[in-house]
């Protein structure tokens, strides 16, 4: 089962063929089992044995500030398992998303208008995601070489290989097992949180296509974006497919949140600890005295805040947009309407009071909300932090 190459998918090609390349996707056929050894070799190898060489050390943690040190990542490790058993589980559901979305008809942009926002959002959204690639590689890069100019062996990122890694021997190996895994981890949280959040994109976007279809109901044009008139039966076969489309999109959200729900709830659960842990250990941490150490917190700071704030943006989109529906169907014409259609609108208007919202596990909306209330949490530690530590 693949993906045909439509513009309306065009920022998350690059996700795609990522996820594809390290096991994260779903095919039918005969390469459904080759594929799926493939990616159950790579994870249970190499990223799963290394979350638990992370979660090893930190239980032989000695004191507050290795802990802290080595807490950080290690839940956003664990938080990346959680993410790739998700995957594995509903790899199905990701794909049919994006298939309804190049397949199904009613998703096609009929107007040069759609097509130009629609490649707007897209583009932006591909430079969004180009810049969360270039922090993680800048944190990948600056981490692993400013450990080789200590003057004792240390690892970029603190983990707990099950073999003697103060020799110089030793040191090598464990260092280029933890940059492949590393490697690896990166990418795949990469796919995991920047799919999640351009299928909240797709949504948004969908239900903000409605709404221009909505206004334009009824208007009679000639090849110009200009009205030349009005027909009530063209505003009623508009109106059938708009409906039509509304319910295909409805179906799409209710995909979205069983894929997206259970991996945002562990993001946030863990976000809060992670922001604190790695902002204490920056507030520890000179930029004179060990500057590239430093630059790898502050990118790793900038990560996890985009990891947070992204999905929350993006899912407050799907509120503002699918909200806008009603007074979207209030400005067309239809006061030029017979009472019969009129009735068909104000049923439809009735059933838009409640905007479509993505949910974490039934326990809250993904909006600009919680991540206001996660970052007020990760001051809260941060000051708790601080306190037990004078």
């Amino acid at each position: 089962m693949d993906l045909q190459e439509y513009d309306n998918n065009s920022g998350g090609r690059r996700i795609i063929q990522v996820m594809k390349l390290l096991g994260l996707w779903y095919y039918e056929g005969s390469a459904k089992m080759p594929y799926l050894l493939y990616s159950c070799l790579l994870h249970f190898t190499i990223s799963i044995p290394f979350t638990i060489f992370m979660a090893m050390d930190v239980v032989h943690a000695t004191d507050l500030e290795k802990f802290t040190n080595i807490m950080y990542l290690t839940l956003t490790e664990l938080g990346m398992v959680a993410k790739l058993f998700n995957v594995w589980f509903y790899a199905k559901l990701l794909v049919d998303f994006f298939e309804t979305l190049s397949g199904d008809k009613y998703f096609e942009l009929r107007e040069k208008d759609e097509r130009l926002k629609w490649q707007h959002a897209q583009r932006t959204y591909a430079r969004i995601v180009l810049f969360y690639v270039f922090i993680g590689l800048g944190a990948m890069f600056t981490g692993f070489v400013g450990v080789l100019f200590s003057a004792k062996y240390e690892l970029p990122f603190p983990y707990a290989p099950p073999f003697n890694w103060h020799t110089p021997h030793g040191y090598w190996c464990a260092y280029l097992y933890e940059l492949l895994a590393m490697l690896i981890t990166f990418f795949a949280n990469y796919g995991f949180d920047m799919i999640q959040c351009y299928k909240l994109l797709q949504l948004s976007l969908c239900f903000k296509l409605i709404c221009g279809r909505l206004e334009c109901m009824g208007e009679l044009r000639s090849g110009t974006a200009v009205s030349r008139g009005f027909s009530e039966q063209q505003l009623y076969r508009q109106f059938v497919d708009i409906v039509k489309l509304h319910a295909r999109i409805k179906n799409l959200s209710r995909l979205c949140q069983t894929y997206i729900s259970f991996p945002f709830l562990i993001q946030i659960m863990c976000s809060s600890f992670v922001l604190c842990f790695s902002a204490y250990r920056l507030q520890k941490l000179s930029i004179l005295s060990d500057p590239m150490q430093f630059l790898t917190f502050v990118q790793v700071n900038l990560i996890m805040i985009l990891e947070i704030f992204l999905p929350c943006y993006y899912g407050n989109e799907v509120i503002a947009q699918s909200s806008a529906l009603n007074n979207a169907t209030y400005n067309s014409e239809w006061f030029r309407c017979s009472p019969g259609l009129r009735k068909y609108l104000v049923i439809y208007m009735a059933m838009l009071q409640r905007p479509v919202r993505v949910r974490a596990a039934d326990f809250f909306d993904i909006s600009l909300e919680i991540f206001t209330n996660t970052m007020k949490n990760t001051y809260s530690l941060m000051a708790l932090l601080l306190n037990m530590n004078n």
